[in-house]
């Protein structure tokens, strides 16, 4: 089931989580330095079906 995340540095650090475990190419901009640079980049590859789960399913084991 797909998840709407709002654009919070939280959630874009698990989005970077999300593409570094699927290993979609990192820019060098790291979303803990410079999250907004890297929201603005990349916030789009969260409506990928996979990233988005990776998103949860990394979400639920943090909780």
């Amino acid at each position: 089931m797909f998840k709407k995340y709002r654009a919070t540095k939280e959630n874009v650090i698990l989005l970077e989580s999300a593409m570094k475990e699927l290993g979609y190419p990192i820019e060098k901009i790291s979303a803990a330095k410079d999250y907004k640079e890297f929201k603005y980049s990349n916030w789009h590859i969260m409506f990928h079906n996979t990233v988005n789960s990776k998103m949860q399913e990394l979400e639920a084991a943090h909780n």
